[in-house]
């Protein structure tokens, strides 16, 4: 199978989009393995699923994962939304300044929701 730079290339050479997106596929395959590999020991590990005599292990990794879930969510996060820039005319400026406030008053509602 060809090697392509672009979706262009692919289609260009008659195997369409499926063989560039193919290719993408298997690619991401494989940066990705080490890092799913890891995660699903991680996950085995959190579930306690590897262990054969559960009543003599004590699963810290789940205690600690739900304390510090539940000290990181205690709280309802506050939004802060500001302007990057401030401007001279005071048109645009007050255009800004309307727009951040809508934002910051939308996120709040929606976090209270």
């Amino acid at each position: 199978m060809a090697e392509f730079e672009t979706r262009s290339d692919a289609q260009e050479a008659g195997g369409g989009g499926a063989i560039y997106w193919r290719r993408q596929l298997a690619l991401a395959d494989r940066v990705e393995k080490n890092w799913r590999k890891d995660a699903d020991d991680l996950q085995e590990r959190f579930r306690h699923e590897k262990s054969k005599d559960s009543s003599t292990r004590l699963n810290i990794f789940y205690s600690n994962v739900v304390l510090l879930q539940t000290a990181t969510y205690s709280q309802t996060p506050v939004p802060s939304v500001q302007r990057r820039a401030i401007f001279e005319d005071p048109i645009t400026n007050l255009i800004g300044k309307t727009a951040a406030q809508v934002l910051e008053k939308a996120l709040v509602y929606e976090i209270d929701q």
